[in-house]
């Protein structure tokens, strides 16, 4: 085991925040014991921060981005049962509600159900 990395990281806990070092969680994940808790928890919060952000760009570009492909593919703005039938047709829009696990239903305004559920296909 490496004290000398860990004192460092004991020391750097003490000294709080004025040692302002951003911690990327790869280097925490290689090298966990040179890390204070404060470091690790840092990291987290950042990752944390970062995926609510990503949600957040998602959630609101989903209804937009289904509304386009339903004009494309079947020539109106928003088609019937679009949520049951772009999901098969656009690998993009499924693999985004998946990772939502939701998709909207109505565009205006925005309205969500699970995804998928027991009526989705099995794609």
């Amino acid at each position: 085991m490496d004290f000398e990395a860990m004192r460092g990281a004991m020391e750097r806990a003490l000294q709080h925040d004025a040692e302002k070092k951003e911690v990327h969680f790869p280097d925490i994940v290689e090298k966990p014991h040179q890390f204070s808790i404060g470091e690790v928890q840092a990291a987290m919060k950042h990752l944390a921060e970062n995926e609510a952000r990503q949600r957040s760009l998602l959630k609101r570009s989903l209804p937009i981005l289904m509304s386009h492909y339903s004009e494309k593919l079947y020539g109106h703005p928003w088609a019937i049962y679009l949520d049951r039938k772009l999901p098969l047709d656009s690998r993009v829009v499924h693999n985004i509600a998946v990772s939502l696990r939701e998709i909207p239903t109505t565009q205006f305004p925005v309205q969500w159900r699970p995804y998928p559920d027991e009526s989705d296909s099995k794609a």
